[in-house]
């Protein structure tokens, strides 16, 4: 009689591989999911994750409120948005001149 762990190898011998994804292939641009704009990788540098994660969350949000008739709410947090930037934008901006 064949021992359990021979015939485990031999079962597991005839399977072949597992496929495996491949994550570098070519993708079907039909199945793409839109994206949210936002800001891109930095090229140097270290990439805040946290912030990354609350923009994802603002952006997914945002999409729930918009199709949920909160369309009022977002554009006003846009506006509260675009004022932050500008002025973290202002504020870089002249520590560079100094």
């Amino acid at each position: 009689m064949t021992s359990p762990s021979i015939r485990r190898q031999r079962e597991y011998d005839r399977q072949g591989s597992i496929p495996q994804p491949n994550f570098g292939g070519p993708v079907n641009a039909r199945h793409m999911i839109p994206m949210v704009a936002g800001p891109s990788a930095p090229i140097q540098g270290r990439i805040n994750w946290q912030e990354r994660l609350n923009q994802d969350f603002q952006a997914r949000h945002n999409q729930w409120l918009w199709h949920h008739g909160g369309r009022d709410q977002i554009d006003t947090q846009r506006q509260i948005n675009h004022d932050q930037e500008a002025f973290q934008h202002q504020a870089h901006m002249a520590d560079l001149q100094w």
